[in-house]
């Protein structure tokens, strides 16, 4: 059974100008596994996707608390509580990935730190974004002033 994990695609940073409610939040491995893992959380970030579809509207960051946020990513808290409103995924303290994709293409983006600790061909979800093989840590550099830093490396199996 497949270890769920955060990924988000084109990251989008949101603002609070408020102190969030939330240090740290609980997120299950697997609904069927009786195993959670620890997520601090800090600086939120979300999909370019999930951020144009629903700005201004009420979201529930997964595990975490409901959110509005407007087109400048300014965002504000609006309920602890589970509500019936559109869950998105969320990324705090992060590390740069990868996934190629079935088209050759490769969708950037950031995955939540504890992807550090895979094997390599691990299979793990990305949570609604789908199933995906750890193929690594690669070396890349940055389009910004020639930095190097380090990429981890999926590729997409299915959704």
């Amino acid at each position: 059974v497949a270890e769920r994990y955060s990924f988000v695609a084109e990251p989008v940073e949101l603002h609070f100008s408020e102190e969030l409610p939330v240090r740290e939040a609980r997120v299950w491995v697997h609904p069927n596994k009786a195993k959670e893992r620890r997520v601090r959380v800090g600086r939120i970030f979300i999909s370019r996707e999930d951020f144009e579809r629903f700005k201004g509207k009420e979201v529930r960051l997964l595990h975490l608390f409901n959110v509005v946020f407007d087109a400048r990513a300014r965002a504000r808290v609006t309920s602890t509580e589970v509500k019936d409103v559109p869950k998105i995924n969320w990324v705090s303290e992060h590390v740069s990935a990868s996934v190629l994709m079935p088209d050759g293409k490769f969708v950037r983006g950031l995955a939540e730190r504890a992807i550090e600790r895979l094997k390599k061909l691990e299979c793990v979800q990305f949570e609604r974004f789908g199933f995906v093989s750890y193929q690594g840590k690669l070396k890349k550099e940055s389009r910004k002033r020639g930095e190097e830093g380090e990429e981890h490396e999926f590729w997409f199996a299915h959704k």
